[in-house]
């Protein structure tokens, strides 16, 4: 298995997680949604693989560092980081998969937020059409990933609808479409958290999986 969070509990919810399946993690701003991908790169790396990680915006290098802890140094030389700026970045970073995918062996490639650069735009039409882009970039990333043997891994936020104020995932359809996996994270105090699986294997939709998170580690109760 390419994924693993570090808790036999939550990895039971995407258990039959291959190459080129998308895991989605969505969920409210400041769920932490970012340390379960850490703490996804980290067990890929123990096991002697390489990750690629795609950050919209700074890699938590402290985080990494704690959940690392004393084999931060031995594992950073798998971990490949790219801190696209922009769509365009971005666009370059997800291409980059293939010529590193060409050369070495990738077990894992995580994307931090890609939404978010789409999401920012006050232009709603350019907004629809780098939407559609990130959909194809996903696909092409699927393709890869069957082809080269890795599992992705993805992070998303929900947005509340002006009209309705019914809250919607962002990427809407598309992503929901792409992704195999559909893991729904909600806070539920200063370190309790709570994974819903609402897309999946049909007969284990709506589990609920309770977790806590300490300083550098993930456990499930």
């Amino acid at each position: 298995m390419n994924l693993s969070f570090g808790c036999s509990e939550l990895d039971q919810l995407i258990e039959k997680c291959g190459p080129g399946d998308i895991t989605q993690l969505f969920g409210k701003k400041d769920i932490d949604k970012s340390i379960l991908c850490i703490q996804a790169a980290v067990n890929c790396l123990k096991d002697d693989n390489r990750c690629i990680y795609i950050a919209t915006g700074k890699f938590p290098t402290t985080r990494f560092k704690q959940f690392a802890g004393e084999d931060a140094s031995d594992l950073a030389p798998r971990l490949l980081v790219s801190e696209p700026k922009n769509f365009d970045e971005h666009k370059s970073a997800i291409k980059k998969v293939a010529e590193v995918s060409d050369l070495e062996s990738i077990n894992l490639v995580i994307i931090d937020s890609p939404t978010d650069f789409y999401s920012a735009l006050g232009d709603v039409e350019r907004a629809i059409t780098l939407k559609k882009l990130l959909s194809k970039q996903l696909a092409y990333l699927i393709g890869l990933g069957r082809r080269y043997g890795f599992s992705i891994l993805i992070t998303n936020r929900v947005y509340e609808d002006d009209i309705s104020g019914e809250k919607n995932i962002r990427g809407g359809k598309m992503l929901l479409d792409l992704s195999r996996y559909v893991v729904e994270v909600k806070k539920e105090g200063k370190r309790f958290r709570r994974a819903i699986l609402r897309k999946g294997e049909s007969n284990l939709e709506g589990k609920k999986i309770d977790f806590y998170l300490n300083d550098g580690e993930i456990y499930c109760p």
